[in-house]
């Protein structure tokens, strides 16, 4: 695979399904692929689907494109959710990173969900989703 080749993988949504470039050693990569790959960092975020009343828990290098993907109805598991609402974002330094803490946070029930969000508020995208956060609370 070539510089080119990697850039784009890495930039196309790949990400989420098992794809794992094979990355020549670092000395021989140009130096603005180095900082663009090396440096990419991940989130851990929480979708909520007022429709079904659940979370959907998950992690990415690209919300934005993310988040739109479960919009568009082109993820089997949330398609039955839309419209998704982004409440709560983490960024972690590496993948490994990201994928633990969603594979905890898909452990937690919908209660434990909430306190955790409300707990770590500075994760919440806005006021309003921390507002909605207590409403669905109880508080």
């Amino acid at each position: 695979m070539d510089v080119a080749q990697l850039v784009r993988a890495s930039v196309c949504g790949t990400e989420g399904r098992g794809f794992k470039p094979h990355l020549p050693p670092e000395k021989a990569l140009p130096e603005r692929v180095k900082l663009f790959y090396f440096n990419m960092k991940f989130f851990v975020y929480i979708l909520y689907s007022e429709h079904l009343e659940v979370f959907y828990k998950g992690h990415t290098n690209n919300i934005p494109a993310r988040i739109k993907r479960h919009n568009d109805g082109l993820e089997n598991y949330t398609k039955k959710g839309i419209p998704w609402k982004l409440l709560w974002i983490v960024e972690k330094e590496t993948k490994s990173e990201a994928y633990r803490l969603e594979l905890k946070l898909k452990n937690l029930s919908k209660k434990r969900t909430i306190e955790l969000m409300l707990n770590y508020s500075d994760g919440v995208v806005g006021p309003d989703e921390l507002l909605f956060l207590k409403q669905l609370s109880g508080c």
